[in-house]
């Protein structure tokens, strides 16, 4: 885990590897281009993954729409995809077919279009259905197709996803409160512990638990960190020891100071009431 202290999540990071670890079975299959410029004046695409192979099909929810070139627009927790973020990503697609380089021309068939946003996006699809006359499908949890637009397009409401098809972006929904899946994610995190791309994951998911929220500590996480429950509470007892010892034996010497005073009190007591 990287010592540098980041103080807030990069989403497009975090989405951005969450993706290529889910789609890691096919990394032979896709060539990822991350923050991909469009045009002179800083227009860019948050994501765009080439799928090398157009006849394959890659058996994920996530990918089932993919064609040869994918755009990926990139929300995070405290952006809500807009119809401007919408519509400007349609925008975007154009312009890579218009200004794609090379002899090889592309057309709207080898275009899709993908946004991974955290929150249901309820005003853009009032928008699209009820203004576009678009039709919105559901194929599979937390996969939203919007039909007879110019590209396939596709949004993935993130804390919607089954975790068995794509585990690293479902557990970046700020509520996860499920300790087994947290732990099987830090499990096979610590499987791959020395790659680069799930050290950044790593570092975005705990410091999108841990502000403003209170993370579980599952055994997975902390042997992620290289301990595990056994070894801390061995660690807080031998504290313990080392702290509150030494207290205990002052605090009972002085207890056995003040009775014997009390006793020796007690004994001047009645030798004065005998005398008397």
């Amino acid at each position: 885990m990287s010592s540098k202290h980041v103080s807030r999540t990069d989403w497009h990071e975090a989405i951005s590897c969450a993706l290529q670890i889910d789609l890691r079975d096919y990394s032979h299959l896709l060539e990822y281009h991350k923050e991909k410029s469009l045009s002179a004046n800083n227009n860019r695409m948050d994501m765009l993954i080439i799928k090398k192979h157009p006849g394959i099909t890659i058996p994920k929810h996530i990918t089932s729409i993919f064609r040869t070139h994918n755009i990926f627009e990139i929300k995070g927790k405290n952006d809500s995809l807009t119809t401007d973020a919408y519509h400007k990503t349609n925008g975007h697609a154009g312009y890579y077919i218009d200004s794609y380089p090379g002899t090889n021309t592309l057309t709207r068939h080898d275009i899709s279009l993908t946004f991974p946003t955290l929150h249901y996006p309820r005003k853009l699809f009032n928008h699209l259905t009820k203004e576009c006359n678009k039709t919105i499908d559901k194929p599979f949890p937390g996969v939203y197709y919007i039909s007879e637009e110019m590209y396939p397009t596709q949004i993935l409401v993130i804390k919607e996803l089954l975790p068995e098809d794509s585990l690293y972006l479902h557990c970046l929904f700020p509520k996860l409160n499920n300790p087994k899946l947290i732990n099987d994610l830090t499990n096979d995190c610590f499987l791959h512990k020395n790659s680069e791309l799930y050290t950044k994951y790593m570092n975005q998911f705990f410091i999108s638990k841990t502000k403003g929220e209170k993370l579980m500590v599952c055994e997975g996480v902390l042997r992620y960190f290289g301990t595990s429950s056994e070894e801390i509470a061995e660690k807080t007892r031998e504290q313990d020891k080392q702290i509150y010892l030494p207290q205990i034996e002052k605090l009972t010497e002085k207890i056995n100071q003040l009775t014997l005073e009390l006793e020796i009190a007690k004994q001047a007591l009645n030798q004065n009431h005998t005398s008397v």
